[in-house]
């Protein structure tokens, strides 16, 4: 194992129950809010948005098209919906709706933007990038016999430049089986080797839309809000995100994530 992949650490499971719980809160969205930027991640043009290129790979648990994510699926749908309905009259929508099929859970991010550029491209293995992944993680991760991992779904929060819903773990095996397939990748020496590091722990969530430009204080207010009103609706109904398996899927911007029949997936 590498030392050097370790130096960030993943949160301990009694931490990472807080602080989730606590990100959801009035609290915690109006500590946020000052931090607040702008996504980049798409431009709204001549009356429809755009995404904007940000090319990468990455691990992750889609909620489709998965059978244990039915009832899911329209969940998070209505949420975006509700979270985004206060912004979309406007001349320039400040947020950016996620479409549907998006909608996932990052397991294991690899290369993105300029550090796919760096560590892939121009070394040239692009082409041999998802066979090398999948070769090594299958070396260092044990595939459980188990059913799929539950997260619930426990409300909305604040991101640096986007909007997500936060999850948790009723059992902290399901929690460390997450963390277990993270630490088979980046404590993995060849692939640290090729630069593939943990750049933060992880953080259950679903990301439903991008901040695009900047929110008048009017506006901050309305999301706080509209959040805490859905927040209290998860609360009362509560929903879970099934995550069967991280699958290698390639991405050109953040709003459309595809998977290829030759790339590798694993049971978390």
């Amino acid at each position: 194992m590498s030392v050097n992949s370790t130096e960030i650490q993943e949160l301990e499971y009694t931490d990472y129950e807080a602080r989730q719980r606590y990100e959801i809160t009035e609290a915690g969205m109006r500590e946020r809010m000052p931090k607040l930027g702008i996504g980049g991640r798409a431009k709204w043009i001549d009356g429809a948005w755009q995404a904007q290129p940000y090319p990468g790979y990455a691990f992750q648990a889609m909620v489709k098209p998965y059978a244990e994510n039915t009832d899911t699926y329209p969940r998070l749908t209505q949420i975006r919906d509700e979270l985004c309905e206060p912004f979309s009259a406007d001349a320039e929508p400040a947020l950016f709706p996620l479409p549907e099929d998006s909608f996932h859970q990052t397991v294991v991010s690899t290369f993105s933007s300029s550090r796919l550029e760096t560590h892939v491209i121009s070394k040239g293995i692009e082409k041999q990038f998802p066979e090398i992944l999948g070769k090594y993680l299958a070396q260092s991760h044990e595939e459980p016999d188990m059913a799929p991992v539950k997260m619930r779904l426990i409300g909305v929060s604040l991101f640096r430049t986007a909007i997500g819903i936060l999850g948790t773990f009723d059992d902290e095996a399901e929690f460390q089986r997450v963390v277990a397939i993270r630490d088979a990748a980046y404590e993995n020496e060849a692939l640290n080797e090729i630069g593939l590091t943990r750049t933060r722990p992880f953080i259950g969530h679903a990301t439903l839309a991008y901040l695009e430009r900047p929110l008048l204080d009017r506006e901050k207010e309305t999301l706080i809000e509209r959040i805490l009103k859905i927040n209290e609706a998860i609360a009362a109904d509560p929903f879970f995100f099934y995550m069967p398996e991280a699958r290698l899927h390639r991405y050109d911007t953040l709003a459309e994530f595809i998977p290829d029949a030759f790339y590798p997936a694993f049971k978390i």
